[in-house]
């Protein structure tokens, strides 16, 4: 029978114990790891979807998750979030809007006339309808932005856009055009779990440049016939004006003059001759003419008889 050392045995205690040491940090780590990526958590303006990879249950969870932290088995299922909150995307031909590269929008307007413009959507993901999203395309949210919405956005533009003549999209139907392209797609996309809030030019569209000088020529003399008209109105005011005048300066010396002639008229009909001798001599100085001629009468005096 073999005898062990007590050192010997010590040791073996010892080694035993370093590996327990070593096997607990090991499952610490591992527990730690799982649930790190077990627990999640969905922001406020997301909602989350938990897809099951795996079983016979496989596939998208019927129910959106809202937010708060979340658990899920990272062995067998994923979460994925969308957000909720209203989100704007432009597509521009700019390099500093939107991305590092041309993702404008060309549609035909009527005639077949090419419009090159540059366009903003606002938009929001519906809750209830995020898991039949993530069904359908399997996709993220700025993936299914920037391919599928795009290219409805597109189709819209060209559908609307072709009801409408390159001037009147310049002009005065702009609005009308992107009211026209709004309710589009809202009757297409309501029902997929969009919500469309407003669309918009970012600048002016831009049609091919002769069609622009064309636009332009007609913008020209639609200015120069309204300044024209502009100088007929003000001409045409001002001979208004002048006849006005004249008629009012008319009408004045017409009540003067038979103001005048009344007054005069009533005057004639209360001096008596003896008022105008009495005003006569009222001004006379006592001093008799000193020639006479003919049968003249002395002024003023009548000496009657006795």
């Amino acid at each position: 029978m073999k005898t062990v050392s007590l050192g010997r045995l010590l040791a073996g205690e010892r080694g035993s114990a370093k590996l327990v040491a070593i096997a607990t940090a090991i499952v610490f780590v591992l527990a730690m790891g799982y649930l790190m990526t077990a627990c999640h958590k969905v922001e406020p303006g997301y909602v989350g979807i938990v897809v099951d990879n795996y079983g016979s249950q496989r596939g998208v969870e019927s129910m959106p998750i809202r937010t708060g932290r979340v658990w899920i088995n990272p062995f067998t299922q994923s979460l994925h979030t969308f957000p909720t909150f209203q989100q704007t995307v432009v597509w521009t031909r700019s390099k500093d809007e939107g991305k590092a590269k041309d993702e404008s929008i060309t549609f035909n307007a009527a005639g077949g006339t090419p419009i090159n413009a540059d366009i903003s959507i606002s938009y929001a993901f519906v809750a209830e309808k995020v898991p039949e999203l993530f069904i359908e395309f399997r996709q993220d949210a700025e993936t299914i932005t920037d391919g599928y919405m795009r290219s409805r956005v597109r189709d819209a533009f060209n559908v609307e856009g072709g009801k409408f003549q390159p001037i009147e999209i310049m002009a005065e139907k702009k609005q009308a055009l992107l009211d026209a392209v709004k309710k589009r797609l809202e009757d297409e996309l309501s029902e997929r779990g969009f919500r469309i809030d407003y669309v918009s030019f970012i600048h002016s569209p831009r049609p091919p440049d002769n069609i622009q000088a064309a636009i332009n020529n007609v913008i020209q003399a639609q200015q120069e016939a309204a300044a024209a008209q502009a100088v007929v109105a003000k001409k045409k005011a001002e001979a208004e004006q002048a006849v006005a005048v004249a008629e009012g300066e008319a009408k004045a010396i017409l009540t003067r003059a038979r103001a005048q002639a009344e007054a005069n008229n009533l005057l004639q009909k209360s001096l008596t001759e003896l008022q105008i001798r009495y005003e006569a001599l009222q001004k006379w100085d006592g001093h008799l003419p000193q020639i006479q001629g003919g049968n003249a009468p002395v002024p003023f005096i009548s000496l009657g008889n006795k």
